[in-house]
């Protein structure tokens, strides 16, 4: 995929449009807040409340991938706990920095070797 627009966070990097069911990056803007689908040549607009219940699922299903609590996951990556429950229930946006915290806990996990 092409890089993204200037002033915008990668977020997901795969998600289905709800509409049509199109493949793109979720992409959020550094200054409004506001999401959209990319698809490496043209931005195209999603329901806004769509977009933090796909992160939020997004964050739910890692942190049962890892077998964390939202305490545990919250201290490993600096958040308060109900900060991780109300990014889970899609009522706070996923940060760039949050994602990528998640994204190196993951990492870390399956590069363990088995005991």
């Amino acid at each position: 995929m092409s890089p993204l627009p200037a002033g915008w966070d990668l977020i997901l990097p795969a998600v289905a449009h709800p509409r049509d069911g199109r493949e793109g990056a979720l992409i959020r803007h550094r200054g409004t807040g506001t999401y959209r689908l990319w698809d490496g040549t043209s931005l195209r607009s999603c329901p806004q409340d769509w977009a933090t219940a796909q992160t939020g699922a997004w964050v739910l299903a890692c942190r049962r991938l890892l077998g964390l609590s939202q305490v545990a996951l919250a201290a490993r990556i600096g958040l308060a706990p109900n900060t991780v429950a109300r990014i889970e229930r899609g009522e706070l946006p996923l940060m760039p920095r949050t994602r990528l915290a998640i994204e190196r806990i993951r990492i870390v996990v399956d590069s363990d070797p088995p005991a």
